[in-house]
């Protein structure tokens, strides 16, 4: 599940409904959504999301950060199954 959560994460915009989704799923699951694949990837887009944020001032048309890239930078090197 967590590879569905990164890839519509990792492409969705400031005002998207996916964030506000997102977000609720992480108050359900309480602790848990700080452990584990989960974790990781919630760290991961919130990476992107103040990467892609940053680029649209003025709200202006998002430009797209890779997750991937995001990873290379932070020098993170985990599996995300």
């Amino acid at each position: 599940m967590v590879w569905v959560y990164l890839i519509g994460g990792s492409v969705s915009t400031a005002g998207s409904p996916f964030r506000a989704f997102f977000d609720e799923r992480v108050l359900e699951m309480g602790e848990a959504a700080d452990f584990g694949s989960f974790g990781q990837c919630r760290n991961l887009l919130k990476e992107v999301w103040a990467i892609t944020d940053s680029r649209t001032p003025g709200g202006s048309e998002a430009q797209y950060v890779s997750w991937r890239d995001v990873m290379a930078m932070k020098g993170w090197d985990f599996l995300l199954i």
